[in-house]
């Protein structure tokens, strides 16, 4: 089960995160306390809050929009992201 973050360090927020969207397909993980995508999305917003310019959350939110079928909100944020960040490849 994944501590707690740090209320204003936007690197563990992202930490969680990336942990519940990993874990989120894997069978039995969210009976075991993981895989919950609607916390990683709402620990991905906490990061842009406290850090807007972070790219790496900025797509691993996308990819949770997309696992949970929003894929207008996706395509904007990707979309925002491609113009806010040309340089980066990802």
């Amino acid at each position: 089960r994944m501590q707690k973050p740090i209320p204003l360090e936007p690197e563990t927020h992202l930490i969680r995160a990336r942990f519940e969207a990993f874990t989120a397909d894997e069978p039995g993980m969210q009976s075991a306390g993981g895989g919950d995508l609607a916390r990683a999305r709402t620990d991905l917003l906490r990061v842009l809050e406290l850090d807007p310019e972070n790219a790496e959350a900025t797509l691993v939110l996308a990819e949770v929009m997309q696992r949970q079928r929003n894929i207008p909100a996706a395509h904007a944020l990707l979309r925002d992201a491609a113009t806010t960040y040309p340089r980066n490849i990802r």
